[in-house]
């Protein structure tokens, strides 16, 4: 304790320009890593929610100096907290604005243009074509909006009109095996 005492009596004796340019410039690291342990507590509490990344940013700055400041520049989250929010708050705008033109797909939850028959992701039929007026119908539609048909009526209208197209393109040798 008594060396530490002497070291500092002997610094605040200026006896050379050299002694006065350590102080100022050991003054001004300690200004300086001040700053920073403010600045990193000040950009933690706006940067996250949790109490233990906020002691743990402000503890590394505090310990290791400069380099806790590059450690937590490395460790910190990307956004602050208004920045998540806005992104967040964006988000929901846009998808209220495209409510209307995307549906979900049942099998694979993505998400699809209104206008599509076929989910791009999973290749699950999103919609059928009316048998009678032939407007897209969503599959789990009871009846088509636009004339009222049952979609049951529509989807068995569908296999037998395939069903038809099938026999006519077999050959007439595999209609006389089959009987």
């Amino acid at each position: 304790m008594n060396l530490i005492s002497i070291f500092f009596s002997n610094l605040l004796v200026l006896n050379s320009p050299f002694q006065l340019a350590f102080l100022i410039v050991l003054a001004y690291l300690a200004l300086l890593w001040i700053a920073l342990i403010i600045w990193v507590t000040r950009d933690s509490l706006n940067r996250s929610e949790s109490l233990f990344f906020q002691i743990l940013s402000i503890v590394l700055v505090i310990s290791l100096n400069f380099f806790g400041v590059l450690i937590y520049l490395i460790i910190r989250p990307h956004q602050t907290l208004e920045q998540k929010y806005l992104t967040l708050v964006d988000q929901e705008t846009i998808d209220a604005e495209y409510e209307d033109e995307i549906i979900k797909c049942p099998r694979c939850e993505s998400v699809s243009h209104k206008d599509f028959f076929f989910c791009p992701q999973c290749g699950h039929q999103l919609k059928i074509k009316c048998a009678k007026c032939h407007k897209p119908v969503q599959v789990n539609w009871k009846n088509c909006p636009f004339c009222g048909i049952g979609a049951e009526v529509s989807i068995k209208k569908k296999l037998s009109v395939k069903n038809e197209k099938s026999k006519e393109k077999e050959p007439a040798s595999n209609l006389k095996a089959k009987k």
